[in-house]
């Protein structure tokens, strides 16, 4: 396909979209939006870490590591498959006649308990970590919440179970992971939360299994949870979701810190590239610091929100780095930019939050916003990057005027 049948295929699209949404959007996309964009463009000495963006160069050093460690790759990936099935299995027969659905007798979690630290143990030794703990979990009686953060990598899952001494935990997860029979089939035996995100009652019942779990004295499971919902490059702490936060409980804040730069953001080239780089590298190192228990006075146990930013200033502040409104819906966008070879920092230099916010406050129907309007925008700011990617200089990141009101069909509003 050409480039002008492209043209035209877009813009075509894009007029289809725009007779389906509001005013108050139509005017936002043809002239805030791509005002910022070319806001961005002038004060690229001013641009702000995507935390979505990868860390895909490799020195002399690092190649030196992979080539020889790569030998590492077979034999690693063979032993924790193995270890894996086995807990796997164990955990499924420990639970046999069982009602999973309710809290399970002492003597079913101990031996889960037995299992979770050999096999997390193992697991990092077959990985060659080795992981400094900082603190101490405290007693369940005491706080029944954990939150990890930043989330980075597919490893931190072993690392929390390894900190928490093979400790039963209620890990919520997105439903992707159990989604085959077996795995299934685990999740259920350890009494995982798994929450679907496109399905909203779904999510409803996730919510009230985390604040069943968290408040009430049957359940002697911990709650954990990474509370920005997906992986980044560690540079910040991104949004929290309010998850963890709803039941209004004491919670503990866990913080990991790395001493390396691999990390599975959505930004990277190839995914299956950090895998590998992961599993060939000789050693990982890392420290994982429990903090003090924070607890919730009554403002933030009324608003999750406030209370889960309240939490991640804390953490933050232990990790010496900042906090950004850099959210789950950045990392869709910065991968679609980074499949296209350009760097999300230099074309998503502000997070879909703030476009959010800002429409926000023009909305007259709130519920209508939060249910229909808010899902249609983001996949209007989508069409606008695929826009922008598409037909602009990788090379400068410029997009001409002529070429936007080409693709939009629609005369962008100048100031007088």
């Amino acid at each position: 396909m050409g480039k002008k049948d492209s043209v035209s295929k877009l813009s075509a699209s894009s007029r289809y979209r725009s007779e389906r949404l509001p005013e108050v959007l139509y005017e936002y996309r043809f002239n805030k939006l791509f005002d910022r964009y070319k806001a961005i463009l002038k004060k690229q000495k001013r641009l702000r870490k995507n935390p979505f963006e990868g860390s895909d160069d490799m020195d002399a050093v690092d190649w030196a590591k992979f080539v020889f460690g790569f030998v590492l790759v077979p034999l690693r990936i063979l032993f924790l498959f193995v270890v894996f099935l086995i807990s796997s299995l164990v955990q499924v027969a420990i639970v046999s006649g069982q009602d999973t659905s309710k809290p399970l007798p002492d003597y079913v979690m101990r031996m889960q308990q037995m299992v979770s630290y050999v096999s997390s143990n193992v697991a990092c030794f077959v990985l060659g970590f080795i992981i400094d703990v900082k603190g101490e979990p405290v007693p369940i009686e005491e706080c029944k919440v954990q939150v990890f953060g930043p989330h980075s990598s597919w490893l931190d899952a072993i690392i929390m179970s390894y900190a928490n001494d093979g400790y039963p935990l209620s890990a919520v997860g997105k439903a992707e992971l159990a989604s085959n029979p077996l795995s299934k089939r685990v999740t259920k035996a350890t009494q995982n939360i798994m929450v679907d995100r496109a399905n909203r009652e779904n999510k409803d019942a996730a919510k009230e299994a985390i604040i069943e779990r968290a408040t009430s004295p049957e359940w002697k499971r911990r709650v954990v949870l990474f509370p920005e919902g997906t992986t980044h490059n560690r540079t910040s702490l991104i949004q929290f979701k309010g998850g963890a936060f709803n039941p209004g409980v004491p919670i503990q804040p866990v913080v990991i810190r790395w001493d390396e730069e691999i990390a599975w953001a959505s930004g990277s080239a190839s995914r299956m590239w950090l895998a590998l780089r992961a599993l060939a590298e000789p050693y990982h190192v890392c420290q994982v610091e429990f903090l003090p228990v924070y607890h919730p006075n009554d403002e933030e146990k009324e608003n999750p929100i406030f209370f889960a930013n309240n939490v991640r200033e804390v953490m933050a502040k232990a990790l010496d780095v900042g906090t950004t409104e850099f959210g789950f819906p950045d990392r869709a966008l910065a991968k679609y930019v980074a499949k296209r070879d350009m760097l999300p920092s230099k074309v998503l230099n502000f997070p879909f939050a703030e476009v959010v916010e800002e429409i926000r406050g023009r909305a007259v129907d709130m519920r209508k916003f939060e249910s229909d309007i808010k899902g249609q925008l983001l996949a209007d700011v989508k069409l606008l990057l695929k826009f922008f990617v598409e037909f602009c200089d990788k090379a400068e990141s410029k997009l001409s005027e002529e070429n936007f009101e080409q693709l939009m069909g629609k005369k962008i509003r100048r100031e007088a």
